[in-house]
């Protein structure tokens, strides 16, 4: 399992994605992460 707060690589996951998306992944799977932590008071 991955460590959290780790970003998955979304360059081995998307060969083909630009940079930008690949910046807007990690923004996104950040967000997740930590609403996700927020949640849990």
């Amino acid at each position: 399992m991955a460590k959290p707060g780790r970003l998955p690589d979304f360059r081995k996951m998307y060969p083909e994605a630009s940079e930008e998306v690949i910046e807007v992944l990690k923004e996104t799977e950040r967000k997740m992460q930590y609403e996700g932590r927020a949640d849990h008071h």
